[in-house]
């Protein structure tokens, strides 16, 4: 292997970690740099709990770019040739719209209870807190429209096909990595929420003739709750499919004799076999996937845990 070839081996295999450094220091640069400089900025930014705001944003923005370019990744790996057909382009459109309006629902509500609200005097920091549910939104937004387009792509895999087994596993492989992506930004950005939530409350209540403080902790968990809500259905909807899938290439492969064929014992053990390897036996117990669902209620209740 020649010089140039190991270079560039050796960059690809320190190309996360250094996704991952890039993106911790530009959170920090982001949230530390260019702030207007009135007064109650500049007490805000000096407290401890301003800081530790800063740090959960910073981890948060660290696995961004990961996330970004495996969820692009994921564009090529899967033939979206097929939405050149009705059928499944329509699925696929309202699927998208579905996920994109679950998804920044909260960002809105949150937009519009803030209305008439003061701002504290802290214009910098709330365009600043604008940029991270931004540049969160951009990060997460490939996963959600690859998850949304499995919608339609289990639909096209034919059990009668020679193909079905590497389009089945190749689903599964992606319908893990993209919940583990949303699941991972959103419980991130859970706890991101609970530390501003407590860094304002803090500084607020130090703060002279200010009677009005910011959205309450419970507000954490309901967060947490509501995306995790959403990846569960979304999780059991497209396992569901593949279950489905698998159930009837089993059928149409392995047909189980009579039960008085002396067939039939070793038959029904290579049908449990197949069942096992394809993921039938326990369809919907993937305890990394299931910890990757939860990721944002584990999130929201950290930050209600902690105490303010």
């Amino acid at each position: 292997m020649t010089p140039f070839k190991n270079a560039l081996k050796v960059l690809g295999n320190s190309l996360p970690l250094m996704l991952f450094l890039a993106g911790f220091y530009g959170g920090i640069t982001l949230l530390l740099d260019n702030w207007g400089g009135t007064n109650n900025e500049k007490l805000f930014i000096k407290t401890p709990e301003f800081l530790v705001w800063v740090v959960l944003v910073s981890i948060l923005f660290a696995i961004l770019p990961l996330c970004f370019i495996y969820g692009c990744l994921s564009f090529r790996e899967l033939n979206w040739s097929i939405l050149k057909k009705v059928e499944y382009l329509i699925p696929f459109l309202i699927s998208l719209s579905t996920l994109v309006f679950m998804f920044f629902l909260p960002s809105i509500i949150m937009y519009k209870f803030r209305e008439g609200t003061p701002d504290y005097d802290l214009d910098s920091f709330q365009f600043k807190v604008r940029l991270v549910v931004f540049f969160s939104g951009i990060g997460v937004l490939p996963a959600i429209i690859n998850l949304a387009f499995l919608n339609s792509y289990i639909k096209k895999i034919c059990p009668r096909k020679d193909n079905f087994l590497e389009e089945y596993f190749k689903v599964k492989k992606k319908l893990e990595v993209l919940i583990g992506i949303v699941g991972l930004i959103i419980g991130l950005g859970t706890l991101a929420t609970g530390g501003l939530q407590n860094a304002l409350t803090v500084f607020l209540k130090a703060s002279e003739n200010i009677e009005q403080l910011p959205f309450p902790r419970i507000f954490t968990i309901v967060y947490g709750g509501y995306f995790t809500t959403i990846l569960i259905a979304l999780y059991l909807n497209l396992e569901r499919s593949l279950v489905k899938l698998a159930e009837s290439f089993i059928k149409r492969h392995i047909n189980l004799p009579r039960l008085s064929d002396k067939s039939w014992a070793e038959t029904y053990e290579k049908r449990k076999q197949v069942e096992e390897w394809l993921g039938l036996t326990s369809p919907w117990i993937n305890i990394k996937s299931i910890l990757l669902v939860f990721t944002p209620l584990i999130g929201g209740l950290i930050s209600y845990i902690i105490p303010k």
